[in-house]
């Protein structure tokens, strides 16, 4: 039977703990020859400790006190003690033969820490309803792909729903494989490809934020703050939920840390726009985009977002597609996948691997690029009137002034070619923004010309 990891040692004494004006109210000494047998001195009170780590889980005992056990006597108790806990550890071990309805009450009290209470109870649910019936007397270690196909494919609840279940369903797998109930890598949903919702969702693009600018402006005057809500949306790409409960205490310099999102704390980077923005509100209450600590009226919200997607001819956009336009803009204009799911606070392992190692200055920067970009679009900056480009103009529109280098044609290929932006294109290549512009239009007005010649 494999021993239990034993507390090693201390170099040191700990740490004082206990009344300020006592240094030595509570020292423990560590036993040379048992490490986990400590000598502990509480107020002055001697007494036989023994302490170890089984399971992941530290474990203190109290043996009795130091005139009734010498340390002889102390280091045969903490064997016993020992004995004892790796014993009830071998008895709580988990059984091969173990079922999916056992374990599943193994798996919400193992990792019930790792999730928000809603969450907790939406996979209770999800094990009840719909994972128990079926597989709820299938051992844990026998469960196959097949088995998992055939399950999956029967659920009579929506795709929506289906998706949430079967990721359910992963995270008991990979659990069990983490206690050796199952082989590592063994997990029979992967690779499981899920239903499709059916929801796709509506990106804009540059005219349609130009569009979208004008329209929040006609309506500034009649609902100020929630204008500056949506504009904030656009702004961050954070979510709806996010920006209407956000408090004025949250936000520290560049970013408001969440305590509760989502997927649990995380923060939201302003770049400057957004924190123009914010300087901009008046502060009635605790809340950013409240009145009198009251939230903003959702159906009020509503109905003007109606208002405004009618206004900009997109009758079907969601305020939640800002996000989803705010990620394609960043990702378009260059910035890495893994700062991109840092700014929208991404929980999906799939893409923010390794995003909590980001500094905070990476996510500062992409937060003020991105932001300045949309800015500019909502902004009378990105509403200049379109130049008209007459026959036997286009050739002189694409030739740059003297003192700046022709664009080569094989990068305006290029450019036709790349997802990225024209500020983006232009870093990439060591481009002037303005002359590579004038180029582009020019370029576009002369093939515009030729099917007509």
């Amino acid at each position: 039977m494999a021993r239990p990891q034993i507390a090693a040692a201390p170099k040191h004494p700990p740490a004082p703990v206990g009344r300020d004006d006592d240094p030595l109210a509570d020292v423990v000494t560590w036993d040379s020859e048992l490490p986990a047998l400590g000598l502990r001195n509480r107020f002055g009170r001697e007494s036989w400790i023994v302490q170890a780590r089984i399971g992941g889980r530290s474990t203190r005992r109290t043996l009795g006190a130091a005139s009734t056990l010498t340390q002889e006597a102390a280091r045969q108790a903490a064997a016993a003690v020992l004995d004892t806990l790796r014993a009830e550890r071998a008895e709580a071990a988990i059984s091969p033969d173990t079922t999916m309805a056992e374990f599943a009450e193994r798996w919400l009290a193992d990792c019930a820490g790792q999730w928000k209470p809603s969450t907790l109870v939406g996979h209770r649910y999800g094990i009840k309803g719909h994972i128990l019936p079926s597989l709820g007397e299938t051992p844990v270690a026998a469960l196959t792909a097949e088995d998992v196909a055939g399950w999956f494919a029967a659920l009579p609840c929506a795709p929506g729903g289906r998706n949430r279940v079967l990721a359910v369903l992963s995270g008991m797998m990979r659990h069990a494989e983490l206690l050796g109930l199952r082989a590592p890598g063994s997990n029979p949903c992967a690779g499981m490809r899920r239903k499709k919702s059916g929801f796709t969702a509506t990106v804009l693009r540059a005219k349609d934020y130009v569009r979208l600018g004008r329209a929040l402006d006609a309506r500034e005057g009649q609902a100020p703050l929630l204008v500056a809500l949506i504009r904030f949306l656009a702004l961050t790409g954070c979510r709806r939920g996010e920006a209407a409960t956000l408090r004025w205490d949250w936000i520290d310099g560049p970013r408001a840390a969440l305590p509760d999102a989502k997927a649990g704390p995380r923060s939201i980077w302003l770049g400057t726009p957004a924190l123009d923005l914010l300087a901009s509100l008046p502060r009635t209450g605790d809340l950013v985009f409240g009145q009198d600590g009251t939230p903003v009226s959702t159906p009020r919200l509503d109905k003007l977002w109606r208002e405004i997607r009618t206004a900009i001819r997109m009758p079907g956009l969601r305020l939640h597609d800002l996000r989803h336009s705010f990620a394609t803009t960043a990702v378009s204009a260059g910035e890495p996948l893994r700062t991109v799911a840092g700014l929208l606070g991404h929980s999906d392992l799939a893409i923010t691997e390794g995003y909590t190692h980001l500094a905070d200055d990476t996510l500062r920067k992409a937060a003020a690029s991105v932001g300045k970009h949309l800015n500019d679009a909502l902004t009378r900056k990105g509403r200049q009137p379109a130049t008209d480009v007459r026959a036997g103009k286009s050739a002189e529109a694409a030739k740059p002034p003297a003192s700046q280098p022709a664009i080569p044609p094989q990068l305006l290929r290029e450019y036709k070619r790349s997802r990225l932006l024209i500020p983006a294109f232009c870093e990439k290549h060591g481009l002037d923004p303005k002359l590579f512009w004038k180029a582009v239009k020019a370029d576009l007005a002369l093939n515009q010309k030729e099917p007509g010649q």
